[in-house]
């Protein structure tokens, strides 16, 4: 028997569901899933990724937003409270209402690639901590010399049409974080900060970091 990493006990409830439904319609038991505890499965697949010493960041697909996990948060799993604290931190970031941002590439004159991520006035948005390429670009920007980078994006009128939306600034993607003040966002998972709607001036003035 075969399961996905990191699941919660909802999610297992429901594959054994499935896994118990398949057995007597096969008429035969599935191997592997008598005895199984989950619990113990949980932490073991904490360890495993805790002795990779390579990997510094694990991605989770969650129903609507991807998880991010980092040693420290690993490590807080192998507590007594440890799937307890993992559902939490699922539950939070599967409960955000923040757009989640997406990023685009574009070549410039000088051979670089711009990966440009936007950040909408007044819209709640999750942006990367650290930016990285998506899975399906990773063998077309193999290579590259990639620099990062946002947009704030004005919007004017009800948001219905293309003009409604002006790009104010173009800055450096870390400078900008650097540089956003910490009450304009949360901290969701190891990756992943939900930056909060931010309008008027306060918007604006983002676009004077240097």
């Amino acid at each position: 028997m075969v399961i996905p990493d990191f699941l919660t006990r909802a999610d297992w409830e429901i594959v054994e569901t499935l896994l118990q439904a398949l057995s007597g319609k096969l008429g035969q038991a599935v191997e592997g899933l008598e005895g199984f505890d989950f619990e113990t499965y949980f932490r073991q697949t904490v360890k495993h990724y805790l002795a990779d010493k390579a990997i510094r960041l694990v991605y989770c697909q969650g129903l609507l937003f991807p998880i991010y996990l980092n040693k420290d948060y690993l490590e807080s799993f192998l507590a007594e409270d440890g799937l307890a604290r993992f559902e939490e931190l699922v539950k939070k970031v599967q409960g955000s209402d923040a757009y989640l941002a997406s990023v685009k590439f574009y070549p410039d004159a000088q051979g670089k690639v711009h990966g440009i991520y936007h950040l909408a006035q007044g819209v709640k948005t999750i942006l990367p901590k650290e930016p990285f390429v998506p899975a399906p670009y990773t063998e077309q920007l193999a290579g590259k010399e990639l620099v990062w980078e946002i947009d704030l994006v004005k919007i004017s009128g009800d948001g219905s049409k293309a003009e409604d939306y002006e790009a104010i600034a173009r800055l450096d993607y870390a400078k900008f974080l650097e540089s956003l003040p910490k009450e304009f966002y949360q901290q969701l998972d190891a990756n992943q900060l939900e930056v909060r709607a931010i309008l008027g001036q306060d918007f604006e003035g983002l676009a004077s970091i240097k």
